[in-house]
């Protein structure tokens, strides 16, 4: 099967970010360019994944369709819990406290909310404006405090929005259609802009874009707190779709890392916390702002050309995937 260069390329660049992201988290509290940086990150990489996921989901409630996503969601999701759990054990001779308050493990969130947003999607497209109502109960659910890291609730509702809007874009996005007719150039206007917007409010909490916390927990007690999160679905929306028509649609060897995009998500955290535990992080963030960028920089190119491999994904396919295929499914 043909491959889409541009969907390829947009998942390299968003596994890359995510690398790159996390990387930096150490830097958040040293200056405003790193904090401005990751919050100009977040207030899209996710988006964007989340917007292709949906952009390549069919409205399928086939039994084919749910082994499938058991198979290639659920049982990475399982299969990277107990290795993070195990090296988590290994280090701190304890059981974490994702597993302990029935968290996903940290980055893992996407795979069990990826999991729920396509078991509810069939579901919700029956309704006439699912979009709207999406979006209606995650501003609902900012309001409840108990709404958040359990299960990945808040961030379950705060991104499915996402997902649908990607579907009802899929045509456009796939075509790559600019958007207004509008050139290249306007839309790399448009993320400076953004930047610099973000830059300017740089003391508003980057948790924001998290949308795993309610209005609450993020310093908002009044009955506005909706505006902030609509605030953000703005931004993060016009932000993800310039990218979506920035990055190339070429570049067939660049772009065949994306295609192992799951991997280098998936892998990526646990080099991050072996190197957390050694104090490799903490090495480096006390450097100067500019050379731990540009150290972070160069560690998630490596990291993520590494890790989207195509002998990685054999691997890991192979040792860990397949056998766990095996002993949790039934055969189809």
């Amino acid at each position: 099967m043909t491959r889409n260069l541009l969907f390829d390329n947009i998942k390299l660049a968003m596994v890359f970010l995510v690398v790159f992201g996390h990387l930096i988290e150490p830097l958040l509290d040293h200056g405003h360019l790193a904090r401005t940086l990751y919050m100009f990150i977040y207030s899209f990489h996710m988006p964007v994944f989340i917007m292709l996921a949906g952009a390549l989901t069919k409205l399928d409630e086939s039994e084919k369709r749910s082994y499938k996503n058991i198979a290639s969601i659920i049982v990475p999701f399982v299969v990277f819990t107990l290795l993070y759990e195990l090296i988590n054990l290994l280090g701190y001779r304890t059981i974490s406290h994702y597993t302990l308050n029935f968290e996903p493990h940290w980055i893992l969130w996407f795979l069990f909310s990826l999991f729920i947003w396509k078991l509810a999607f069939p579901i919700i497209m029956k309704l006439r404006f699912p979009l709207v109502i999406s979006v209606i109960i995650s501003l609902c659910a900012g309001y409840v405090d108990d709404v958040g890291s359990f299960l990945s609730i808040s961030r379950t509702l705060y991104f499915f929005p996402f997902f649908i809007l990607g579907y009802k874009l899929n045509n456009t996005l796939i075509a790559k259609d600019r958007l207004f007719n509008l050139p290249a150039i306007f839309y790399w206007a448009l993320l400076a802009l953004i930047f610099v917007g973000l830059f300017i409010f740089k003391e508003v909490p980057y948790q924001w874009f998290y949308g795993g916390d309610s209005y609450a927990n993020l310093g908002v007690e009044s009955n506005y707190g909706f505006v902030y999160r609509l605030f953000c679905y703005g931004l993060s929306t016009i932000a993800a779709l310039a990218v979506f028509m920035v990055i190339p649609n070429r570049g067939e060897k660049v772009a065949s890392y994306g295609e192992n995009s799951l991997y280098v998500y998936a892998w990526h955290g646990l080099f991050i916390k072996v190197a957390v535990y050694f104090g490799i992080m903490s090495s480096v963030a006390e450097m100067s702002s500019l050379t731990a960028l540009l150290i972070f920089f160069v560690a998630s190119v490596l990291l993520t050309m590494l890790l989207a491999s195509h002998w990685m994904a054999s691997l890991t396919n192979k040792l860990l995937l397949q056998p766990a295929q095996q002993l949790l499914l039934s055969n189809k």
